[in-house]
């Protein structure tokens, strides 16, 4: 699915972590400012809190570290016997 064809919310929310990705592989500051900057210039438009709300929420922390941290594999605690 592509960006065009998203509803206007996911769309917007795309294009906010799309830019946050960016900007955080870059090594730049992720700020309200620069999401806006990516996103315009890929063409896009976004509602005018989702730039802030993404700087407010990413902004503090190591993405790749959240992203590391979501992605790892757990010890998934094992399924019990069958009993009989």
């Amino acid at each position: 699915m592509s960006l065009a064809d998203m509803p206007k919310e996911q769309h917007d929310e795309a294009c906010c972590v799309y830019a946050a990705l960016i900007l955080q592989d870059s090594g730049a500051e992720l700020t309200s400012e620069k999401i806006s900057e990516l996103v315009e210039a890929s063409g896009n438009e976004i509602e005018a809190y989702w730039a802030p709300l993404f700087a407010g929420l990413l902004g503090k922390v190591d993405v790749n570290e959240l992203i590391m941290s979501s992605t790892k594999v757990g010890g998934g605690g094992g399924a019990g016997g069958a009993g009989g």
